[in-house]
């Protein structure tokens, strides 16, 4: 999935490098505001699997700057957050029996890219399609628990792998409705990464690329500066 999302946003940066620019080179800044969905990995909940993020649907929230190149192409930045609680199910599940307590911080990422838009212009409608590459820095959910057994012996359990920073990719494609400087839209995509932490596997120490990627859907609002 990273080596596609790579692969396109590419793709998109080839086609605004080939583009001419013309007078309709509007700049606009935008707020963005919604959901990211994780998948994969991220939102397994299987024990068995050591690269399960049992990460719930989180809040994604981004801001970024658009410079078109003319009425098709554009290039721009952006910054987002997302925020994923952990999903304690499978815990509650395997020692529902006893007594326990189980904490969770949640997943914490943040990062930039850069990106490169083709657009179509409809009336007061505008549509296009981004690809999108950059860094972040990511902070996995921090767990830990005790458990009290029957017999009074208890078991205490905790990670912390760090924080760690990892290339990003995505793709998204959205529309946006036009009126005066402002504009409204709603923006779908995807977001990959894959960073690296330091987790306990049978006793020892080990690395570990735990995936991250998400499917975000989001409402903006933006302003035209020119």
């Amino acid at each position: 999935m990273k080596k596609t999302l790579f692969t396109v946003a590419l793709c998109c940066v080839g086609l605004v490098a080939s583009a001419q620019q013309s007078n309709d080179q509007a700049s606009r800044v935008s707020l963005q505001m919604g959901m990211a969905f994780p998948s994969g990995d991220f939102k397994s909940t299987e024990l068995s699997n050591i690269k399960s993020g049992y990460a719930h649907d989180g809040v994604f929230i981004s801001a970024s700057y658009t410079q078109d190149l003319n009425k098709n192409f554009g290039v721009g930045a952006t910054w987002a957050y997302r925020n994923h609680p952990f999903n304690i199910a499978p815990y509650a599940e395997k020692y529902e029996a006893y007594a326990y307590e189980i904490e969770a911080d949640p997943y914490v990422s943040i990062y930039a890219t850069i990106d490169a838009y083709a657009q179509l212009p409809l009336n007061k409608f505008t549509a296009y399609a981004k690809g999108s590459a950059g860094y972040g820095a990511f902070r996995p959910a921090a767990l830990s628990g005790t458990v009290v057994y029957e017999n009074g012996s208890t078991l205490q359990f905790s990670s912390d792998p760090g924080r760690s920073g990892s290339g990003v990719y995505g793709i998204a494609g959205g529309v946006r409705y036009n009126f005066g400087h402002f504009g409204l839209g709603a923006e779908l995509g995807m977001i990959a990464a894959k960073p690296e932490f330091n987790v306990v596997i049978d006793g020892e120490v080990k690395d570990l690329k735990q995936p991250m990627h998400t499917t975000n859907l989001s409402l903006a609002l933006s302003y035209r500066l020119n």
